[in-house]
């Protein structure tokens, strides 16, 4: 999507924030964003990117906003994540990892703590404080707002309808797919059916409040949510830096098993 509205509409129209650049923690401010614009805020048409929260709105009051959100099958997104970041590593001469490690040095719910953390702007302690039910609630109070929630089979449709409204080119060429990816660095993509019972026990513990924005936001399914099925926050994220730290040294040392074969 990105790759296709700045190509159509270039640099002044077209804007993805980067990371706020600071030396003190993102969540100080709670803004993660560089809020600096490229160029007159009149001339841009859309802002999208990983680093952009809703306040980034108050620079553009004064435009008609609509905003969408791609959402993923939780479990496939932590699979072509993992993937990803494997091909990645293979291509800048790195070691990989083993997909276990890798679930472990990850946030619980990722989709979810995502747009909790980038989009609503919360701090890390104030994440922490939620129950797993207010957790839900914001969620489904900001995914009722948007005007597109979709799931990721449905972003051509959702490119034709912005491209459309903002009368530029409607079909988006394929861009960073994992063919592409496979041919530069030789990886063997994980697949669900490889994983373990436990790796995919793991996996669904720890996806359940994303599968339920899923479900009912991107699949428009009448579901509810279930607290009760919810991985503890705290018990999964305080000991996770010394899981990104054991993934580094894997991808240094080759300390940890590893997926796949590299060319």
């Amino acid at each position: 999507m990105e790759n296709h509205f700045a190509k159509h509409l270039g640099p002044s129209r077209f804007r993805s924030p980067t990371k706020r650049p600071t030396r003190l923690a993102l969540e100080t401010f709670c803004r993660k964003y560089d809020d600096t614009p490229p160029g007159p805020l009149e001339h841009i048409n859309v802002v999208s990117g990983h680093f952009i929260g809703h306040s980034i709105e108050k620079l553009i009051a004064k435009k008609n906003v609509r905003r969408s959100v791609v959402l993923r099958e939780p479990e496939h997104f932590f699979l072509s994540l993992y993937n990803f970041r494997m091909m990645l590593y293979i291509v800048a001469k790195r070691n990989t990892c083993s997909f276990s490690l890798f679930m472990k040095s990850l946030q619980t719910d990722p989709i979810s703590h995502f747009l909790l953390d980038r989009w609503l702007e919360k701090p890390w302690a104030s994440i922490a404080a939620l129950s797993p039910d207010r957790k839900a609630a914001l969620l489904d109070e900001l995914l009722g707002s948007l005007d597109h929630v979709v799931d990721i089979s449905e972003v051509d449709k959702l490119i034709a309808w912005h491209s459309h409204d903002l009368g530029i080119v409607e079909k988006a060429d394929r861009a960073n797919t994992q063919d592409e990816w496979v041919r530069k660095s030789g990886w063997t993509p994980l697949r669900l059916s490889a994983l373990t019972s436990s790796e995919r026990d793991m996996l669904e513990r720890r996806t359940t409040l994303d599968r339920y924005i899923w479900r009912r936001w991107a699949l428009k399914e009448s579901v509810t949510f279930d607290a009760t099925a919810v991985a503890p926050f705290l018990l999964h994220e305080l000991p996770r830096p010394i899981y990104l730290v054991q993934r580094r040294i894997a991808r240094r040392f080759k300390w940890a098993a590893s997926h796949g074969v590299a060319a």
